[in-house]
């Protein structure tokens, strides 16, 4: 037990601090290193005392209600009274009631009707009543009803220490909660969730990933610091200090004109407002779905929240079909990049294999070679296949065309002066 107090006093005076919090966070851990629960413990007492408490709290709200009661009764006995006797048997009355007499004996005593000695008692009642009712006795119930949210609000021990604050719950909007999230040592993080997430069983696969990849090429344009902002804010008073932009910059503003430029103004608004969480429309900061659907004249919660969650369901699928429109153009121009980069290679392997020696050993492993590539791509990017064959074979032939003589067949002059004329790249045609 000594050495027990010892490492309590020890624990609480090197803290030095008047915080009753940290002293008693600090004895528990001194007691959780002992071996005892200190979980369980404190659990235990916290719901003896939040008993108590509303225990407490109840008998004093009863207590304000009974003086309430018997304070509205004066005007009415006062009334009653006046129409008694006179003031010297009150005076006698009162005496009786002090001493302990019941009224009917009193009634009895002095020749009184008993309801007129039970006005004068509780015509004392109320006036004594009517006293207690001060600043005081109205504020009790409210103190011990804080008290006990005070207490309520404790978090157990060893559990989360942070919480959301009530500025960031505001900035949640109405009808909307944050989500707890918990992370190493049992701690917790409270963030807002998504509204996209919040509608995944309403959207298709492709509407939710379009949404995200907005988002993302959004989020990507968005620079490390000022200098380097995709729209040149920060240094336009100084161009020449402003910082080029990053290939990631320039990959998500590419992405990003591709899906946002199709869009209708008004799937915009939503889109901003839910899927990039900007504010629009003046607003300092993004509506919630019960706030965006009571733009519409509705004013019950779930009716608006069900508008503003079938709203962005459709700007989502309408953004889908963007993606897939952007989706296509990117493949038609890789299939022509690819292509152009084909017939680039085969023109080159022409070359090499025109500067050769005719005949030589040397110019038909170049011009095996040039079919053994060919056929290889062609067989791992089969879906591009036609195009890209028929442009190497026109590139192939312009250039056997411009290095023939001019007075000979192009077609028998590239034949004859090169020896190589595209007969194995006739796959294509």
């Amino acid at each position: 037990m000594t050495d027990l107090a010892a490492r309590l006093i020890f624990a609480m005076e090197r803290l030095d601090t008047s915080s009753a919090a940290v002293l008693r966070h600090a004895s528990y851990k001194v007691l959780e290193e002992l071996g005892v629960d200190v979980r369980r413990l404190v659990t235990d007492a916290r719901q003896q005392i939040i008993a108590e408490r509303r225990a407490a709290a109840e008998r004093s709200q009863n207590a304000l209600e009974r003086l309430r009661e018997r304070a509205a009764r004066v005007p009415e006995l006062q009334a009653l009274v006046a129409n008694g006797p006179a003031a010297p048997v009150r005076e006698k009355v009162r005496e009786l009631l002090a001493a302990g007499k019941k009224p009917v004996e009193i009634a009895i005593a002095l020749e009184l009707d008993v309801r007129y000695v039970r006005a004068v008692r509780d015509l004392d009642l109320a006036r004594a009543a009517k006293a207690k009712l001060t600043q005081h006795r109205k504020q009790l119930p409210r103190r011990h009803w804080e008290r006990l949210a005070r207490i309520a609000r404790r978090v157990s021990w060893g559990g989360p220490t942070n919480g959301p604050t009530k500025e960031r719950k505001r900035q949640l909007g109405e009808g909307e909660e944050l989500v707890a999230t918990t992370v190493a040592g049992e701690q917790q993080l409270f963030r807002r969730e998504w509204p996209v997430d919040q509608i995944r069983g309403m959207l298709s696969d492709a509407a939710y990933l379009a949404a995200q990849r907005l988002r993302d090429a959004w989020d990507g344009m968005e620079p490390s610091i000022r200098s380097s902002a995709f729209d040149g804010r920060g240094t336009a008073g100084n161009p020449s200090a402003r910082l080029g932009l990053t290939p990631e910059q320039e990959r998500c503003g590419v992405i990003w004109r591709g899906l946002w430029t199709p869009l209708p103004s008004a799937v915009r608004l939503i889109v901003r407002n839910f899927v990039l969480e900007r504010s629009c429309g003046g607003a300092e900061r993004p509506l919630s779905f019960v706030e965006y659907g009571r733009r519409y004249g509705v004013k019950g919660p779930d009716q608006a929240r069900g508008i503003a969650q079938g709203a962005l369901a459709t700007a989502c699928e309408v953004l889908a079909q963007a993606a897939r429109q952007f989706a296509a153009r990117e493949r038609a121009r890789e299939r022509t990049v690819y292509a152009e980069m084909m017939a680039e290679d085969v023109a080159r392997w022409v070359r090499d294999a025109a500067a050769a020696p005719e005949g030589s050993k040397a110019r038909e492993e170049m011009e095996r070679a040039a079919v053994v590539e060919l056929l290889r791509r062609i067989e791992v990017e089969h879906w591009i296949v036609r195009r890209c064959v028929r442009r190497a074979i026109r590139a192939a032939e312009r250039i056997a065309l411009e290095t023939a003589p001019a007075q000979e067949d192009p077609k028998t002059a590239a034949s004859a002066s090169h020896g190589f004329d595209g007969s194995c790249l006739q796959l294509g045609r």
